[in-house]
Parts: structure tokens; sequence; C-alpha cells
């Protein structure tokens, strides 16, 4: 009887110990990504990858708490948007993706928010927008295009244009003008 439950124990510690190996190498959902660091998986119901997040390896192997990327996937593998981390906060270029593979959108973030040139597309390709953003507040120069890619408008922000609609500036814009019509 001892046996039977050092055996079960055994078997239960191997398989255990291959799973967490298995799904912490690098590889294991995406071949082309090179991205070094252990993988931690979320799962869609049709047991492809959700989300992966990549952790940093401290200098003796061990896997820390510090993510560094993260690629979330729409259903059957596609991936929907990708990035690396710094703080938990979104850093560096980041893409996120229509479900054919093409690119949706693109923009640089420093720590968490959009900082540079951001770019949206349609789902042929062409451009929605291209923007300026400065620290997550629109600012600088807007174009917009119409469906065949050509330039329809251009707009400046500044203190009181609203472009975007969503950055903190534009809300504040947006409760101006509500205020005023009052």
């Amino acid at each position: 009887m001892k046996k039977i439950i050092l055996y079960s124990l055994l078997f239960t510690l191997l398989t255990f110990t291959y799973s967490c190996n298995h799904f912490g190498k690098k590889g294991t959902i995406d071949p082309d990504d090179t991205m070094r660091g252990r993988k931690v998986m979320e799962w869609n119901s049709d047991k492809t990858p959700k989300v992966v997040y990549f952790y940093k390896i401290d200098e003796n192997g061990n896997m820390t708490k510090e993510k560094i990327r993260e690629v979330h996937y729409f259903p059957g593998k596609k991936k929907y948007i990708e990035g690396n981390l710094k703080n938990n906060l979104r850093e560096g270029q980041w893409r996120s993706y229509f479900i054919d593979g093409k690119v949706n959108s693109e923009g640089i973030y420093v720590q968490g928010k959009e900082n540079g040139t951001y770019k949206v597309y349609r789902e042929t390709g062409k451009p929605l927008y291209v923007g300026h953003y400065n620290m997550g507040i629109c600012d600088g120069e807007w174009r917009f295009y119409d469906v065949n890619g050509l330039l329809e408008r251009k707009m400046i922000a500044d203190s009181l244009t609203v472009v975007c609609g969503s950055c903190p500036k534009c809300i504040r814009n947006i409760m101006k003008q509500s205020n005023n019509n009052k």
C-alpha cells in the first residue's frame, strides 16, 4: 500500500514538473516569438491561447513577478494586440491587429501613456487617421483619411481641440463644451 501511495505521489510530482516546464519554455505557443522570459497563459474555450504573459528571468534563471511583454489573441490563435511592459505599464511599440492579421493600430507608449505618432488603419490597410500624443494627450497635427486613403482633413490639437475624444485633454474639452451649452 505504501508503494502505491509513493508511486502515485511520484507520478503526480513528475507530471506537475513536466507541465510547468513545458508551458514555461520559449516557443510553446508562438514559435516566431523570440522574447526571452517565461510564459504564463490564459486559454480560450477552444483551447487556444487568450493571453500570454512573459515574465522577466533573474540572473539565477528564476521567473520574477515582473511582466515584460504580453500578447492577446483572438479565438483561434490569431494575435489581437501585443507589446512590451515596464513596471507593468505599456512601454515601447504596441500593435493591434484585425482578425485577418493586418495591422489595425500602432503606437509608442512611455510609462503606460501614448507618446509620439499613433496610427490607425482601415481593414483595407489604408490609413484612417494619424496623430501625435504627448504623454497620453492629443498634441500637434492629426490627419484623417477617407476610405480611399486620401487626406480628408487636418487639425492641430491645441488646448481647446477635441480630436480623439478619449484622452484626458479631449474629455476636459468635451466637458467644457457641454457646460457652455447649458
